[in-house]
């Protein structure tokens, strides 16, 4: 198996311990865990095997728990969670997804295969259909029989003027379908 730093990883060094973290997720550790930690992220920017890592640890008198650690926190990925930077729809997605301690691709295979209905396209449906169209689920089932009123534009951003009259429902699936 091949390791790699994650994308998200991130340390800082304040009020005498280091603070090591992906996303919101974050451990404190003392000084000199923190500068191994950073040796070791440093040297794992390049795919590495488990045995050109071996060495370097032993070679750099870093422990095993340190390496450990980084995994466990998602801060050094392993070659199934590892994300090459590819400009596709769902590369943001699975970074969002990992820094949560979340197997991305696992979530964004779900997602592909799972149908979700919206009940009322109001203020919060509006805002749930767009965010879920961009996890690429397999469909999104809307139910509304509102209209579009004005009333509705300051709050419900997929409408416009021009949506006046429609019903909620059906605007929202032309809109996603269009996507």
């Amino acid at each position: 198996m091949k390791y790699r730093t994650s994308y998200l990883a991130t340390g800082g060094y304040s009020n005498k311990q280091g603070i090591m973290g992906v996303g919101s997720r974050q451990y404190f550790v003392d000084k000199e865990a923190y500068s191994k930690s950073l040796k070791l992220l440093n040297y794992l920017l390049k795919e590495r095997t488990e045995e050109e890592i071996k060495n370097f640890c032993q070679n750099n008198n870093i422990p095993s728990e340190i390496l450990n650690q980084l995994i466990t926190h998602n801060l050094v990925s392993d070659e199934q969670n590892y994300f090459e930077k590819i400009d596709n729809l769902n590369f943001k997605n699975k970074l969002y997804f990992n820094a949560l301690g979340l197997n991305a691709n696992y979530v964004t295979e779900n997602f592909k295969n799972t149908t979700f209905i919206i009940v009322g396209c109001g203020g919060i449906g509006n805002f749930i259909s767009f965010s879920l169209s961009s996890l690429s689920p397999k469909k999104i089932e809307l139910v509304d029989g509102d209209k579009i009123e004005k009333s509705n534009l300051n709050r419900q951003f997929l409408f416009t003027d021009k949506d006046i009259g429609d019903r909620k429902s059906t605007r929202l699936n032309s809109s996603h379908e269009s996507e």
